[in-house]
């Protein structure tokens, strides 16, 4: 039963990320991380990484990431790990990026930022139409 509720509240985190609610994901998530079995930890720890850097909280986000990334070591090899090692590396690459840039990415800026933007917005939002990295 306490995985069915952690994934659940893995899913609300989700679907409230994706509407840009990211105080609801926060908690969704973390109430998730309490329930949760060792091999989606991983998983929901690498979501509020996500959910923290689209909103912004830069730090928030890399310790999120780095326990993700944690998580991924343990996990031994097979589907979870091969789905999720790129998209953690992903994260880390986006926050290195946006960390580099001063912070922020702005809507408005340099076209070559375009595509990062546009799979940032993907990626947390849920548009998936973005084939950028």
């Amino acid at each position: 039963m306490r995985h069915l509720r952690a994934v659940l509240d893995g899913y609300d985190g989700n679907l409230a990320r994706q509407g840009g609610a990211f105080d609801l994901a926060r908690s969704r998530y973390r109430a998730a991380l309490e329930h949760a079995e060792p091999s989606d930890a991983a998983t929901l720890a690498m979501d509020l990484g996500a959910t923290e850097l689209a909103a912004g909280r830069h730090d928030d986000a890399a310790l999120w990431l780095a326990r993700a990334a944690r998580g991924l070591a343990a996990l031994a090899p097979g589907p979870s790990h091969t789905l999720l090692a790129p998209l953690v590396a992903h994260y880390h690459a986006l926050l290195a990026l946006i960390t580099a840039r001063g912070g922020a990415i702005e809507l408005e800026g340099p076209p070559a930022l375009a595509p990062i933007r546009a799979w940032l917005v993907d990626a947390t939002r849920g548009a998936g139409t973005s084939s950028a990295p």
